[in-house]
């Protein structure tokens, strides 16, 4: 049987811990993630056990996380770091082409509304286009052109930071 490659998209437990924080996380994922991990080389009885879920409980799903991350070695970051650490995937993705920019800029403004209005998300390059996604939809202000490069020059700086 031929060996599979690990997927491109697949997240890092850093990574899964930020949208665990952040609540932007799709339980149902996880478990397939955790699967990997172990393909990987990770260990422990928690991952095994999340590997294991069907994914369709969520609160299983939460509930098992963090024991399972704790046995790859990553433990919840803070708030902060978690959206510094979601940004950065946010700029990579988008500079890359995998993310469009109005998407990064619909989840810059969902984390900070979500983070209830946290200062420190507007710290953050990303945090700092808090409004271009109204600015996108209601179609005033600038030209749509001119909103994506905006949110570009953000995701480079928002990589230059780290």
């Amino acid at each position: 049987m031929a060996e599979q490659p690990v997927p491109d998209d697949l997240p890092s437990p850093s990574l899964v811990a930020a949208w665990l924080v952040l609540d932007r996380l799709d339980p149902a994922a996880v478990p397939t993630w955790a699967a990997w991990w172990l393909v990987q080389g990770h260990d422990g009885e928690a991952l095994r056990k999340l590997a294991g879920l069907p994914g369709r409980d969520p609160f299983d799903v939460r509930d098992d996380l963090p024991p399972a991350l704790a046995d790859v070695g990553v433990e919840l970051p803070t708030p902060a770091d978690a959206v510094r650490l979601a940004f950065e995937h946010q700029a990579e993705a988008c500079l890359a082409g995998k993310l469009d920019e109005r998407t990064v800029a619909r989840f810059a403004e969902d984390v900070y509304v979500d983070t209830d209005y946290a200062s420190w998300v507007l710290d953050e390059p990303l945090g700092a286009i808090y409004g271009i996604d109204d600015e996108w939809e209601g179609r005033w202000g600038r030209a749509e052109d001119e909103l994506r490069r905006s949110v570009r020059a953000a995701c480079s700086a928002q990589l230059k930071n780290r």
